[in-house]
């Protein structure tokens, strides 16, 4: 798809991957418009995303509201439409995350989680999907993780969050196809953002070990490789060569990479006197 002049939508669009995502599809000359709960960071986003621009005659936009809500969501999409043009891409990147051990996680982040990275994902969709059918032309990317992938010690609210995002993109995916819209899951690894600075205080120490050594991504980095997948048509995109390792290792031979990892939080488990 040609972006120039196309309004994409990002959620999550202040910082982290979806503001990386947003930077590289302004570079391409879409027109932005970011969805976000902190109105101060996406003003500083928007402004700092515009310096990409290609073209005098891109337009960009903001709008303050939380995924979780359908209700804002729909406002979001129309003063999107108005001031950006009709959606051609969809990103939705908004997220949540509570590390910890699962007897200890409160129930109402675990919802938290639920609302947002799953349902605020389907909210987005039903948003704008009935405009990319009828013009026949879209581009949704739906960004889960590893943890939807693979579940990871100490995130099973996450992990089942981003499990349904992937489930839900796969259905909705087939059901799209005779309408020209693809979609496409994106899987990244631990990321260089905020989110990753929150969960480390929360880790069990398990999780940390498990991860150990792992290589942390740059959300440039994830960004660019996220539009690489879309533009091939690619439904799950993995960023990085060891994450897609471990997908075709869990797919392959599952049993085994449940050794290797229990193999580390036995360890753990041990030195802690468990």
């Amino acid at each position: 798809m040609d972006l120039k002049g196309k309004c994409a939508i990002v959620t999550g669009g202040s910082s982290g991957i979806g503001k990386a995502i947003a930077n590289e599809l302004a570079r391409r000359g879409a027109n932005i418009f970011l969805i976000a709960r902190r109105e101060d960071v996406l003003k500083a986003a928007v402004k700092e995303i515009e310096k990409s621009a290609v073209m005098q005659s891109q337009r960009f936009g903001f709008f303050s509201a939380d995924v979780a809500d359908s209700k804002a969501v729909q406002e979001a999409v129309n003063a999107a439409e108005s001031a950006c043009g009709p959606p051609a891409v969809l990103i939705n990147s908004a997220g949540v995350s509570r590390a910890g051990y699962v007897e200890k996680l409160p129930i109402s982040g675990m919802e938290q989680e639920i609302r947002v990275n799953y349902l605020g994902t389907v909210f987005m969709i039903k948003a704008v999907l009935d405009g990319m059918m009828s013009r026949r032309e879209g581009w949704i990317l739906n960004v889960s993780s590893l943890a939807g992938l693979k579940g990871i010690f100490g995130y099973t609210g996450y992990s089942g969050s981003k499990f349904a995002v992937v489930g839900f993109s796969e259905s909705l995916r087939s059901e799209l196809r005779p309408y020209g819209v693809n979609v496409s899951v994106l899987c990244p690894p631990d990321v260089d953002t905020p989110m990753l600075v929150d969960d480390k205080r929360d880790k069990p120490l398990e999780t940390l070990k498990i991860s150990e050594g792992a290589e942390i991504m740059q959300p440039e980095d994830v960004a660019r490789a996220a539009l690489a997948g879309l533009e091939k048509g690619r439904f799950i995109i993995i960023p990085n060569f060891a994450g897609k390792m471990l997908w075709i290792a869990n797919r392959i031979a599952p049993s085994l990479v449940d050794r290797i990892m229990n193999s580390t939080i036995d360890k753990v488990r041990k030195e802690r006197g468990l």
